[in-house]
């Protein structure tokens, strides 16, 4: 999909939504009436398929001359912009045309806040990275990785650095925290209740070495899994996919290590607890 947005006269507007209304594949159609700032020209903002931008285009040329404003359609990682001047449209070559674009204001908002279906999903991959770790159960841990919404938070902070903006990274870093505080405390209520159910008999001996050395031990490796994580993660989020397919960078260096947290802090082991800290941080 490419978004849309046309910045024209009131007059131009009333012939542009109905032109955009008989495309096929054509998303809901916004209309802000005088609400661009320096002229004072109606916003139309839409979605259209990739393959009617064309055709689409075409059409809109055809309309009466334009003597103001302008379309911009955008794509991931590219920004195309045609100017209308006596009803021909004109590109405009954007410098920054192939970058990596920064997420638009909804995605970022959806990214840092913290509601309900955020600290459900922490809640329940904090718990089944604990169980996994306990259990011996490779499977599961990467469950929690792919479905844990934490790696969200990263990817905002790292464009908040890119943008040197120190407000988004601080509201990414705090969604994050509280995310993470909220994976421990749930793995750590796992792990008791996996010992008052008989479950589990020593949180930390019950989880195999292999395993505890992975979330419990910075070394290289760690090192390289995380950059390499942080590298897939940013790929995926700046492609068209990226803002619903997050989890494809999975979170690997983040809730096993907040998952095995718990678990230490559940046995009653804080220097376990603090190395598994040191690898998570």
């Amino acid at each position: 999909m490419l978004q849309l947005r046309a910045v024209c006269a009131a007059a131009v507007a009333d012939d542009v939504i109905p032109v955009l209304g008989s495309w096929p594949g054509t998303g809901m159609i916004s209309h802000f009436r005088a609400t661009e700032a320096s002229e004072g020209l109606d916003v139309i903002e839409t979605d259209i398929p990739d393959q009617a931008a064309t055709g689409l285009m075409a059409e809109l040329t055809d309309l009466h001359p334009w003597d103001e404003g302008e379309v911009t359609l955008t794509t991931v990682g590219n920004v195309e912009r045609y100017k209308f001047v006596g009803g021909t449209a004109t590109e405009m070559h954007d410098p920054d045309a192939g970058q990596v674009a920064p997420p638009d204001a909804t995605t970022v908002h959806n990214l840092v806040k913290v509601d309900v279906s955020y600290l459900l999903l922490m809640v329940t991959a904090g718990s089944v990275a604990a169980v996994g770790l306990m259990g011996d159960l490779p499977m599961a841990i990467v469950g929690a990785m792919a479905f844990s919404p934490d790696l969200g938070r990263l990817n905002v902070m790292g464009f908040a650095i890119l943008l040197r903006d120190s407000r988004l990274f601080a509201r990414g870093a705090a969604s994050l925290a509280v995310g993470t505080l909220v994976a421990v405390v749930s793995a750590a209520a796992t792990a008791v209740v996996s010992q008052a159910t008989g479950a589990s008999t020593d949180p930390l001996q019950d989880t195999p070495e292999a395993l505890r050395n992975f979330v419990s031990l910075l070394d290289g490796f760690t090192v390289m899994i995380a950059l390499g994580a942080g590298i897939a993660a940013m790929v995926v989020f700046g492609s068209e996919r990226g803002t619903t397919a997050v989890g494809v960078g999975i979170s690997i260096t983040t809730i096993p290590a907040a998952a095995y947290v718990g678990i230490a802090v559940a046995a009653g082991s804080w220097s376990e607890a603090l190395s598994g800290a040191i690898v998570l941080i």
